[in-house]
């Protein structure tokens, strides 16, 4: 019945000062508990005369896995959603008031500020990958420690009936200390030094690497076959070029040479995709990869003939010829990158561009797709499929 009360309750849509802004800052919240994680968004608006104001600008909460997750995976999980709506939050504020806010984090867990203090390597998969994306975000000089009893997150995570939350401050207005001066906010706090989810003996960084992985790495025999495969077991594109980013990356490492750190950049990326494209062509097409690579012609009865393929040394990929090298287009867009129909890449590569276009329809995907990529054979149906 409390659920009624919510009719009678108002929320200022207005978040901004009648005078002069002379500080805007965004306060991101996360927490967690064993039935959700939440995160939830503050503006501190400070005006010329110097009064703060401290307004909820948006939140928003997960149910916990069916499956049982420990609490401090949960509580990076809160993070990992703090990361993710504060750059959906910039984003949408670019030039507005807030185009470049003062942006702060804060969790009450010890065990997720240290995980993000360190590099993503330092941890196994699960928080490896998070860490990352969170960084990419909010580095880690953007987190600070909140204790449980003044973090609104907890409201979100825990639940709470309808009367409590219309008449709670912590929720609409943040903690009390927002307001007040950065001095008064909750001192720093030390962290553990031992965590779970460490990476250490056991792991691959620290055994000599199997054969798959020495293959990866150019230290054993290859077959050609090493880095598509992983493309199976992966749901997005996103993510199989920054785990084929971070091969690369050891492959460099092992052979003695410099390689950064961090998440990879766009042109390790970049490197990741022609990479992994030349091991699909190579597979898929292996008579006309050689040809080509040797500048032979191809067999009349090549399913690429039609194509006016050529071979693209600087990335070691086949590349669709015609008279589009006349136009005015990019070079990806004058040669598209030839993908075999049936590989676990291609559908990765039709899966990025659906949503990218917003699940627009199978012409509109093809078209889009296009830009980049020719699919031998391709066709409205199969881009639908």
């Amino acid at each position: 019945m409390s659920l009624n009360l919510l009719h009678n309750f108002a929320l200022p849509r207005c978040v901004l000062p009648s005078s002069q802004v002379r500080q805007a800052q965004l306060h991101v919240f996360a927490d967690a508990s064993e039935r959700a994680y939440a995160a939830v968004v503050y503006t501190r608006i400070t005006d010329d005369q110097g009064n703060v104001a401290c307004h909820i600008l948006t939140s928003k909460t997960r149910v916990a896995p069916v499956k049982t997750v420990s609490l401090p995976r949960l509580e990076l999980c809160a993070a990992h959603l703090a990361a993710k709506l504060i750059k959906t939050l910039l984003e949408v504020l670019t030039d507005t008031k807030f185009s470049s806010p003062q942006v702060f984090a804060w969790t009450d867990s010890k065990t997720v500020l240290q995980w993000l203090s360190r590099l993503p390597r330092s941890w196994t998969t699960f928080v490896a990958n998070r860490v990352a994306d969170i960084q990419d975000t909010l580095p880690k000089q953007n987190w600070r420690h909140v204790p449980t009893k003044t973090n609104p997150a907890d409201l979100g995570s825990r639940g709470t009936i309808a009367d409590q939350l219309i008449s709670s401050p912590l929720w609409w207005n943040g903690p009390a200390w927002l307001s007040k001066e950065p001095d008064e906010w909750p001192a720093e706090c030390a962290l553990p030094e031992k965590v779970p989810e460490t990476r250490g003996k056991g792991t691959i960084d620290d055994q000599q690497p199997s054969t798959d992985v020495q293959s990866a790495l150019g230290t054993a025999r290859s077959d050609n076959n090493v880095l598509l495969p992983l493309s199976e077991r992966i749901s997005t594109l996103r993510t199989f070029l920054r785990v084929v980013a971070h091969v690369m990356r050891a492959k460099k490492r092992f052979k003695k040479l410099p390689a950064p750190h961090g998440p990879p950049s766009f042109n390790e990326s970049e490197e990741a995709k022609f990479a992994i494209v030349a091991e699909l062509q190579r597979n898929a097409f292996p008579d006309e990869y050689s040809a080509l690579q040797k500048k032979q012609p191809l067999n009349p009865k090549s399913s690429l003939l039609n194509l006016c393929p050529f071979f693209d040394a600087e990335f070691d990929v086949i590349r669709v010829g015609g008279r589009l090298s006349q136009s005015d287009y990019s070079d990806n867009k004058k040669f598209p990158v030839i993908l075999d129909k049936f590989s676990s890449l291609t559908m990765l590569v039709v899966r990025h561009f659906h949503e990218a276009t917003l699940h627009g329809g199978g012409q509109l995907v093809l078209n889009a797709l296009r830009e980049e990529f020719w699919i031998v054979r391709g066709k409205v149906q199969s881009v639908e499929s």
